[in-house]
């Protein structure tokens, strides 16, 4: 099927509809997107874009040539996509995959600034899932079919082709090209080995001269040949955190997820001159939350002797606080039987 196919039934569509159009595809298929502004333009649809990789991609394409319109027909989300003619708009945004802060599923969810999504509405998922984004999209189609909207996808008709090349044509392209060595560089670890499978078994290449790189470990080239780095040669890859952007150390993010794992456990007691007069205890995502649990009421009774028998004016307080926080690490595990310790912080005041 080829993309000429797909034209003609997005514009079927575009035709047909009784409503507006809200459109989700690939911001980067930069062919199909100016056919589809093409379309619309033919059905006197304003074409509004709504998500900052369209924005950013279409503009590309139209300083480049690739997107040839008129300058009415192209604009930027905004309220005028709720107060012109329904039947004479087509919204043009990202969200195919269900990406979380994407314009659709903004859309889906009532909380786009500009477009509040009616039944007359038609929601079109020019795409297919990426293996691995099946949940997120479902989601989205659960919040847009609460909506009442009408939704066509690639399912009910042929408004998406892959734009990924099958083997006759891999084969094709690698023979065409005829190169010496053989290195597959798109795709999940399984894929890459496929299609270097693919070369060896139906192309007649070597293993020997076909190479699959990971993270950080590519291959060298020089006049010797080309080869796999080696371990000592290895490039450090790992992945890298912004929050604010700036970036967050990792030992900060193991911490978010021991917090997120276990909880917090913090215990404050309160002294004078040795005397204990209270234990206060604040759990945070804690396992046990209700301050009358039989769990408190145990933690009392270990705490209590344990500070008559650690207490020493002479000692630092944070010797006294990290050996009952040893103690308490210890009784949570065995008493709540837990397999990941909570972080308990013990604070003696």
């Amino acid at each position: 099927m080829s993309e000429t196919i797909i034209k003609e039934n997005l514009q079927k569509i575009l035709e047909d509809a009784t409503g507006r159009v809200v459109l989700a595809t690939f911001s980067s298929n930069v062919g199909r997107v100016s056919k589809l502004i093409e379309s619309a333009e033919k059905c006197g649809r304003t074409v509004f874009l709504a998500g900052r990789s369209m924005e950013r991609n279409i503009t590309i394409a139209r300083n480049l040539n690739f997107l040839k319109c008129k300058e009415r027909t192209l604009q930027r989300i905004s309220p005028k996509v709720d107060q012109m003619d329904p039947k004479k708009v087509l919204v043009l945004c990202t969200g195919s995959q269900g990406e979380e802060l994407a314009a659709l599923t903004r859309m889906a969810k009532g909380q786009h600034k500009f477009v509040k999504l009616k039944k007359e509405d038609t929601i079109v998922f020019s795409s297919s899932p990426i293996p691995g984004n099946e949940r997120p999209i479902s989601g989205v189609l659960d919040n847009l079919l609460e909506k009442g909207v009408k939704i066509i996808d690639n399912k009910l008709m042929d408004i998406h082709v892959s734009g990924h090349g099958h083997a006759e044509e891999l084969k094709l392209m690698t023979a065409l090209l005829n190169p010496k060595f053989f290195v597959p560089i798109h795709g999940e670890v399984h894929m890459r080995y496929g299609h270097r499978d693919l070369a060896v078994r139906e192309l007649g290449y070597k293993e020997d001269d076909c190479f699959i790189m990971k993270n950080g470990r590519g291959v060298v080239l020089n006049d010797r040949g080309c080869r796999l780095m080696t371990e000592k040669e290895k490039i450090k890859s790992q992945h890298n955190y912004i929050q604010e952007r700036k970036p967050l150390a990792l030992a900060t993010v193991e911490e978010r997820k021991h917090l997120s794992d276990s909880g917090v456990l913090l215990i404050q007691i309160d002294q004078d001159k040795g005397k204990l007069k209270s234990i206060n205890y604040r759990p945070l995502g804690f396992l046990v939350t209700d301050k009358k649990d039989s769990f408190f009421q145990e933690l009392d009774k270990l705490i209590k002797p344990l500070w008559a028998k650690a207490y020493d004016a002479s000692r630092p307080t944070s010797a006294v606080e990290k050996q009952i926080k040893e103690r308490v690490d210890h009784f949570i595990l065995k008493f709540l039987n837990l397999r990941t310790d909570p972080i308990v912080e013990v604070v003696v005041c």
